[in-house]
């Protein structure tokens, strides 16, 4: 932790107030978290306020207006990313992010954010190959970091959602829950009004990926020793 000393010069060097750079500082680091639905009884939104353990200011869904995970009085605002179909092209989505960001201005300047993506699992239904939307999201915090820090707001949560059903639709739905495991720095589930979080949430998600030739007993059991 630098001192003061260290802030006042720094700041100097970089031409910006001291109380900026400090409050830089200081700033708690997002959370990328994973969130997986178990079912739809609850919305992602709702399942993600249950889950999000310090305070947000403005949540802004990602999700067209016809996604049912945008139909809530509680999203503060809907913002639709562009998307390029059947590819999946990353630096579009980010662009389309920050002009979002950019768009809503003082609505979100100085908050503090949650970001939910609530329809990541229709778009790797939808392209080429899904595993580029895994990869994507081992860089995704950045992404999301960087656009949000452009317009003065932070991102105390990014979440990005999940449908435990697509995931199990993957070519090797253990691999690819494993991905998602590592590129997210938390995981929660949620099931009707219930929410899971950290090691327990994880475990629901390798139990629900059970490959079908492994009895259920057994990989239960592996699973515990995860």
């Amino acid at each position: 932790t630098p001192t003061v000393e260290v802030v006042t010069q720094l700041a100097a060097a970089l031409g910006i107030g001291a109380h900026e750079l400090f409050a830089a500082i200081i700033s708690p680091a997002g959370c990328h978290a994973l969130l997986v639905m178990e079912d739809h009884e609850a919305s992602a939104l709702d399942s993600a306020r249950r889950a999000a353990s310090s305070p947000v200011d403005r949540w802004v869904v990602a999700a067209s207006a016809a996604h049912h995970e945008a139909r809530t009085a509680d999203a503060d605002h809907v913002v639709s990313l562009s998307r390029s179909r059947p590819s999946y092209d990353p630096d579009l989505v980010a662009a389309s992010l920050a002009g979002e960001l950019r768009r809503l201005g003082d609505d979100v300047r100085d908050r503090q954010l949650g970001l939910l993506f609530a329809e990541t699992s229709m778009e790797m239904s939808a392209v080429d190959d899904p595993h580029s939307i895994l990869t994507f999201e081992q860089r995704w915090a950045d992404v999301v970091s960087e656009a949000v820090a452009a317009v003065g707001a932070h991102a105390a949560w990014n979440v990005c959602v999940y449908d435990a059903d697509a995931v199990r639709a993957l070519a090797d739905p253990v691999a690819g829950a494993l991905q998602l495991l590592h590129s997210h720095d938390t995981v929660w589930t949620a099931r009707g009004n219930a929410v899971w979080r950290g090691r327990a949430a994880a475990r629901r998600l390798l139990r629900a990926v059970r490959p079908p030739h492994e009895r259920a007993t057994s990989w239960h059991a592996s699973v515990e020793q995860m």
